[in-house]
């Protein structure tokens, strides 16, 4: 089965799950998400992680300041003041994003980057996270993606990258089906969405047919599309 990206929320839920309450809601994708259209954006890591990695994760990102009139400032570590902070001391398959301006904890980190430089997907998640953090939601729930998801299929999934002791948390239940209807099933509610669905963009899943009803499945996206390109520089115009 293909890998398929679970962003910001088993890490955020597993910490949920041990408060006993459930993750709120949350708007994405709305205008009060993104950032202001010429705004430099701090950057920081916390901890100390090397130089080179920072490096790679700067190069990547910086590939949409191409599209976008945003600029990206490197700071020193640890300040949590950083509009995008970013934590690296996690498992590889951890890669997760605070969507634009979103951030329920100022102290914590908006941005988990497990992944590492060499793994043949480094770069795609990085471009898919600082999406992300710039106020982009995943292409899949785009209205018209018309996905044919096997929910049963989707609930085993999501549902296997928790313990057992957390599965059988009361609230658990609840909070698998709020996981499902944040990375997966179309959006609901006002968005800003202009732009047709694009299945070539960076901010979709690879999505296994397993997970759906029909032989419907994606690959990896491993560049921007045009599509990308165009309603990123619709949210931040670059002057001419």
């Amino acid at each position: 089965m293909k890998h398929i990206l679970l962003e910001k929320t088993v890490h955020q839920v597993r910490k949920t799950l041990r408060r006993k309450h459930t993750l709120s809601t949350r708007s994405i994708g709305l205008p009060e998400t993104f950032w202001a259209p010429g705004q430099t954006l701090g950057v920081s890591f916390r901890g100390a992680p090397e130089e080179s990695l920072k490096q790679a994760i700067m190069s990547a990102a910086t590939q949409w300041l191409d599209h976008a009139n945003l600029t990206f400032e490197l700071r020193e570590d640890n300040d949590s003041s950083a509009e995008i902070y970013i934590e690296t001391d996690a498992p590889e398959t951890l890669n997760q994003s605070n969507y634009g301006k979103y951030r329920p904890d100022p102290d914590d980190e908006t941005m988990t980057l497990g992944i590492k430089p060499g793994h043949p997907r480094f770069e795609l998640t990085v471009l898919h996270e600082f999406g992300h953090a710039l106020g982009l939601y995943h292409e899949h729930q785009h209205p018209e993606a018309n996905i044919p998801w096997d929910l049963d299929a989707v609930r085993e999934y999501v549902a296997a990258k928790f313990t057992q002791e957390e599965r059988e948390d009361p609230a658990f239940a609840e909070t698998l089906e709020r996981l499902i209807r944040q990375n997966y099933l179309p959006i609901t509610y006002e968005t800003i969405i202009t732009l047709r669905y694009d299945k070539e963009s960076i901010m979709h899943y690879a999505i296994d047919q397993s997970l759906t009803l029909t032989d419907w499945s994606s690959d990896w996206n491993f560049q921007l599309s045009d599509k990308d390109k165009q309603f990123i520089s619709m949210i931040y115009p670059i002057p001419e």
